[in-house]
């Protein structure tokens, strides 16, 4: 299921989509005697808008996910964890 996740930087708001498995839980012993050693919970990032103005001054959402290395304050790593952290919290 798709979720957002709003980020603001430098007072500019970015809502990034993504979604979200929650991983699965350690098994030991099954009764083959076999385990599974689980798995951490992840995110994918879809997409990130950002708000921006057209020519006609009307509000537009646009993806900037694609160019999102461009800004070099912005690490999507840091994003991926910041969601991460917050799952662990709530």
């Amino acid at each position: 299921m798709t979720q957002t996740y709003s980020h603001q930087h430098n007072n500019i708001d970015i809502d990034f989509e993504y979604d979200f498995d929650p991983g699965e839980p350690e098994t030991l012993y099954y009764k083959d005697g076999s385990g599974h050693p689980g798995s951490a919970p992840s995110i994918t990032i879809l997409k990130a808008y950002l708000a921006l103005k057209d020519a006609n001054d009307k509000s537009v959402a646009v993806d900037i996910l694609p160019i999102i290395n461009e800004f070099h304050e912005i690490d999507i790593d840091d994003i991926h964890n910041l969601i991460l952290e917050w799952y662990a919290e709530n």
